[in-house]
Parts: C-alpha cells; structure tokens; sequence
C-alpha cells in the first residue's frame, strides 16, 4: 500500500479527540506544537527516535517536521526497515517539494549508498 500525505485526516481527527502519539506519529503528521512539546522536555528523545521520525515526517510530506528534526540530528540519509532513505520515501509519496529540499542537502537514495 502506498503512503499519501493526505491520507492523514482519520488520523488528524483523532488527535484532536484526545489520542496519544509518538514522535514518529506526530511527525508523520506533521503535528508542529507537539513535536516542539517532546523536544522542550528535559529528557530529549534519543538520536534514533529523531531519526525515525525524520524518515516518517519525509514519508508523509511534512517539510517542517523534517527541517526541524534535521536540526536536531537526524541522519539525512538512515535506511529504514523498508530499505528506504528519507528520499526514497519521500520520493515514494510523490513529496516533490521535500524531495527538492532533500536533494539541496545532499540527501541519497538507498540503491546509490555503498
């Protein structure tokens, strides 16, 4: 099944109905107020939760979540359990203005990385 960044109304409707998400979620989501909310904890998430949830906010055309995990130390170009890079993924979900992005900043797709 294919991956849409608009296939997170559902999704959407139940945060705002009180559900609990992850940071990956959140980022997938692109939920901004709650993703700065995890980060201004004392406690920081641990560099591979950043990097998860910066392959997932690429996954769901979230260009803002992206940007803001990569300052926090994502790793631009992590191959996922899919076998995917954040550019790959965002490739998959036709995300052509994160792919742009992704590209300014060096990022490689998993069949060109050694």
């Amino acid at each position: 099944m294919r991956w849409r960044s608009d296939s997170g109304r559902a999704e959407r409707r139940l945060v705002e109905r009180g559900a609990q998400t992850t940071l990956w979620q959140t980022a997938a989501l692109g939920l901004m107020d709650r993703i700065r909310e995890i980060f201004s904890d004392e406690s920081a998430p641990a560099l591979e939760e950043v990097t998860n949830a910066f392959r997932c906010a690429c996954q769901g055309g979230q260009r803002v979540a992206a940007e803001y995990l990569l300052e926090r130390g994502a790793d631009l170009d992590w191959i996922g359990h899919d076998g995917l890079t954040p550019l790959d993924a965002a490739r998959r979900t036709d995300a052509g203005e994160l792919v742009e992005w992704l590209r300014d900043r060096r990022a490689m797709p998993a069949d060109e990385m050694s």
